[in-house]
């Protein structure tokens, strides 16, 4: 019996920040800096119940400015890649990341370790 169907299976390696960077942009004659950030993860291999995973279909990344509350996410649909640009960003502000796997069956993993990086 596989128990995938059942439960929720995927585990995700924490991921590493690679870059940060920031740029200047103007809204209404008034500077706004943004910037952008470079998350990376390793994909997993195995469901939880050490089965080997064979139908990752991506990734959602959750992230805000509060940690109790990651109220933005971005899909992922790619299952080979292993690193996202998130671009305008606020700098000099906090962001809190955490991700998940998704498989062929939209059945979605637990979240990543939560994680956090100042955006310059």
């Amino acid at each position: 019996m596989n128990i995938f169907n059942k439960t929720v299976c995927l585990a995700v390696l924490p991921f590493v920040f690679l870059s940060c960077g920031s740029s200047s942009e103007e809204e209404t004659s008034v500077p706004v800096k943004v910037g952008s950030l470079r998350l990376s993860w390793s994909a997993p291999v195995q469901n939880t119940d050490n089965s080997t995973l064979d139908n990752l279909a991506g990734y959602k990344i959750y992230y805000g400015e509060n940690e109790n509350n990651l109220s933005e996410s971005i899909d992922v649909t790619t299952a080979s890649l292993e690193s996202y640009v998130i671009n305008n960003l606020k700098a000099n502000t906090k962001y809190y990341f955490s991700v998940t796997a998704i498989n062929t069956n939209k059945i979605e993993s637990s979240y990543s370790n939560i994680v956090s990086k100042v955006v310059e």
